[in-house]
């Protein structure tokens, strides 16, 4: 999962920022040169915090004066466009949602802080930039008056014509009444969201069970976890539910740790979704849209609501068959814990037990035993290695000073073989912890940004943020294949962040189309299925062998096995989030619920207590656009294919390929005409 450009660095790099900012294009600004310049931009106090924030707001005020105040005859793109988003960028780009401190800072105090700003920050960015009428004349004048002779190149036209675009939706044509009203909406909608995203980070569900609770769990996983007398602790993170689903042999122990997984930041979000979605409703309608789905698709490469429910429903049609083979498999021999409703269905709770099962008992895929090839520094340093080979980069581990936890750890990303090689910086924070955000996710700190036309570009930064399996006294930190998979997609986030460049900074990095943005992401999946890749990620933490070529093959022959389940599973998901948004829909969230899982309701019973939208995160920060998963894959799918006929994914040649013409361009231009050229034989 990918996160905009957040204001999760803003309160530490304002001032640097700001001077970058101000500095002529001609000026050497601030970089990220060395590994101390990254821990000297997160603030290390509140008051530090505090006092940048509001240094920050003077700026952007400052700033926003100088480009209103430009007489309409002097306008330029330089005095207009690029200095209102560098204005932009240096603020708030992009950063709704949970904020990086939020997700991952340990200390309560730096929390609380980072919220508050959070959402005095929304507030502001919503009155100074979203609806500052003065910004939009500012433009109108521009665009009416010099623009028609400045000739601008494609770039720098699809900008404009994005911003214009943009400002209209944002409703600067409304009504003085209306427009009043519809900032008094955002401000509510900011507070809402950032709200019902802290609850989710914050919730500290756990359960006490005995050691005979946790039978078929292995000895080092439960001694891995926290006690309280003779009990052990389960958490609510990614590595302990799938390990708790996947081989706790008692029903009940999975039945309990499900529910309490699926009732995060229950009940207390219940309401403020309910909040979020009149909310957002009773905008599209000021705005002039039948509602906040149709609103927040208009600007996609989908278009419409309707154009997504027809792709949902295609997509259906292709992996339903394929989804009734699969369950007709797995009930085909019932491990002794599963006992099926008197429907024939199967419990939730027991579906990833089931499906663990059958992969072991049917396609002999033991997911424990294939973990041992994938202790953490292997699949990290694997990783990079393929990386570096296809996108000409290398990587190195550098001291991570002035960070927030000592497992944090930094990499330099750097031109294989070039001058001045360094494009920019990683942090990983990998492992769970308390209070921390519990899935994974990437954010751009810093975007790649030019202050010479193109010539150079000041180093990005970007984050990694996961929750895998820690290391125990008897052994490493083993990752599932699945969790390998889970890297390599962050990993295509950040890379995306640290390689994508644009002109405009809002450009930059990953800010592109939502529902084109997990395509690279996605793409950089496949290669986990690539036998010469899985031969580099993996070594047995004990014997130091690579995985076996017959145990690989039977990885990669089963691979697409669960396919069809979790394509519907998906498509369920999508429905979910149009449903919550779109006119003539029920929005009683329990309603919403249940068809949630309405996809495999004829194999999965529905669980009354389960209110997992609570902590249904993407509510806030996709929107109606978690179609955007699916509708990424099938691009993904399209790259793949080119790249699999053309030399696969360990070919520097198409990764340089790949680099210029996709990834390398971040959001500078609609996301199908990156498609098309790379997809071109012409263009080779």
């Amino acid at each position: 999962m990918k996160k905009y450009l957040s204001f999760a660095l803003l309160a530490a790099f304002s001032l640097v920022y700001t001077e970058i900012c101000h500095s002529a294009p001609t000026t050497a600004p601030f970089e990220l040169k060395t590994p101390a310049d990254v821990g000297d931009l997160f603030p290390k106090s509140v008051e530090e915090m505090q006092q940048a924030f509001e240094q920050t707001k003077r700026e952007a005020l400052d700033r926003i004066e100088a480009i209103v105040s430009t007489p309409a005859e002097e306008r330029t793109y330089e005095n207009t466009v690029r200095e209102c988003d560098r204005a932009i960028v240096a603020f708030y780009v992009h950063g709704e949602g949970v904020k990086t401190f939020l997700k991952v800072y340990p200390d309560p105090n730096m929390r609380a802080a980072a919220q508050a700003i959070a959402m005095e920050a929304g507030t502001f960015f919503i009155e100074q930039f979203e609806t500052n009428r003065d910004i939009y004349r500012a433009f109108v004048e521009y665009q009416t008056g010099n623009a028609l002779q400045d000739n601008l190149n494609p770039e720098r036209a699809y900008h404009l014509a994005d911003m214009m675009a943009s400002f209209r939706r944002q409703g600067l044509e409304l009504t003085a009444q209306d427009f009043e009203r519809m900032k008094e909406l955002k401000n509510q909608l900011n507070l809402l969201c950032i709200e019902y995203d802290t609850n989710i980070s914050r919730d500290s569900s756990s359960i006490r069970l005995t050691k005979e609770q946790l039978a078929g769990l292995e000895d080092g996983f439960i001694l891995g976890l926290g006690r309280d007398g003779e009990f052990y602790l389960l958490r609510c993170d990614y590595p302990t539910r799938a390990q708790v689903l996947e081989n706790c042999t008692l029903e009940a122990t999975r039945r309990d740790y499900n529910r309490m997984f699926n009732n995060r930041a229950y009940p207390q979000n219940g309401q403020l979704l309910t909040e979020v979605i009149n909310t957002r409703d009773a905008l599209a309608q000021l705005l002039g849209f039948p509602s906040f789905a149709d609103l927040d698709i208009s600007s996609q490469m989908a278009k419409t609501p309707e154009m997504v429910r027809q792709f949902l429903e295609t997509i259906a049609d292709q992996y339903t068959a394929k989804a009734d083979a699969e369950w007709a498999l797995l009930l085909q021999d019932l491990p002794e814990s599963v006992t099926l409703t008197e429907e024939g269905k199967v419990q939730p709770w027991d579906v990833a037990f089931l499906h663990n099962y059958y992969k072991k008992n049917h396609l002999h895929i033991d997911n424990e035993k294939i973990a041992e090839y994938f202790p953490m520094e292997t699949v990290v340093q694997g990783l990079l290695d393929v990386y570096g080979k296809f996108f000409g980069l290398s990587f190195e581990v550098v001291p991570a000073e002035g960070l927030w936890d000592d497992a944090v750890q930094l990499i330099a990303v750097s031109e294989t073989g070039r001058e001045a090689s360094l494009v920019g910086y990683l942090i990983l924070d990998l492992f769970p912890r308390e209070n921390k955000y519990s899935h994974a996710c990437c954010e751009s700190l810093w975007p790649p940004i030019s202050w010479d036309d193109g010539k150079t570009y000041a180093p990005a930064l970007t984050i990694v943020i996961a929750n895998f399996s820690k290391s125990t006294d008897s052994k490493p930190s083993l990752f599932q294949h699945q969790e390998v998979e889970v890297l390599f997609h962050e990993f295509g986030h950040a890379i995306h962040a640290i390689l994508g460049r644009a002109e405009m900074p809002s450009k930059a990095a990953f800010n592109t189309k939502i529902d084109f943005v997990e395509a690279p992401s996605q793409l950089l999946e496949e290669w986990v299925w690539n036998a010469d890749v899985l031969k580099i990620l993996s070594r047995h933490y004990q014997t130091g062998e690579p995985l076996p070529d017959a145990l690989v093959q039977q990885m990669i022959d089963t691979a697409n096995f669960d396919e069809g389940r979790l394509t519907l599973r998906q498509i369920g998901l999508a429905k979910t989030s149009l449903d919550c948004f779109s006119a003539g829909q029920d929005k009683d969230l329990a309603k919403i619920q249940h068809r949630m899982y309405g996809a495999g309701a004829q194999y999965v019973a529905f669980d009354n207590e389960n209110h997992s939208l609570c902590s249904f995160g993407h509510l806030t920060n996709y929107g109606a656009k978690y179609y955007s998963y699916l509708w990424s894959k099938q691009l993904a799918k399209q790259l793949f294919s080119y790249i699999g006929a053309h030399g696969g994914p360990l070919d520097p040649a198409l990764g340089e390929r790949y680099r210029a013409k996709v990834i390398g361009r971040g959001g500078s231009c609609e996301p199908q005409e990156l498609v098309t050229d790379f997809l071109s034989e012409a263009s080779q």
